[in-house]
């Protein structure tokens, strides 16, 4: 199965290496199972989305927001900022689920307008002059 460059960017920046997560190609051979093809990317972010919700569990049991992220496989990019004692007062306004969802949309529509511009460079370029 082909997995798509926004895919791995999209995965890569989210979650980090050997989490306990179907990402990206387990996530298309799980969706093949379910007879759903093919997975675009936009399936991957609900996917995405839906696995942050599994941090509840972790917090019930009395894990820390940081080791509940780790848990769940988020980068250590975005636990560093969701963590940050500057920002506690910030972050506690709403549920750790939002920030991480947030945090997910946002790289989301950076990597889909990246694309967007990557593309028109490259019809640009390839216009006879």
């Amino acid at each position: 199965m082909n997995t798509s460059v926004s895919e791995h960017v999209f995965t890569g920046e989210i979650f980090r290496g050997g989490a306990d997560i179907p990402a990206s190609s387990n996530y298309r051979q799980t969706q093949s199972l379910r007879g759903i093809h093919p997975s675009p990317l936009h399936d991957l972010l609900e996917f995405a989305e839906a696995h942050i919700h599994t941090i509840q569990g972790y917090l019930q049991r009395g894990l820390s927001p940081g080791e509940a992220m780790s848990a769940i496989g988020m980068s250590e990019q975005i636990q560093s900022v969701l963590v940050d004692p500057e920002f506690e007062g910030i972050r506690q306004t709403e549920e750790i689920q939002f920030w991480l969802k947030l945090a997910v949309r946002t790289n989301y529509e950076i990597i889909r307008w990246n694309r967007r511009i990557l593309k028109s460079h490259a019809k640009r370029r390839s216009e006879p002059k």
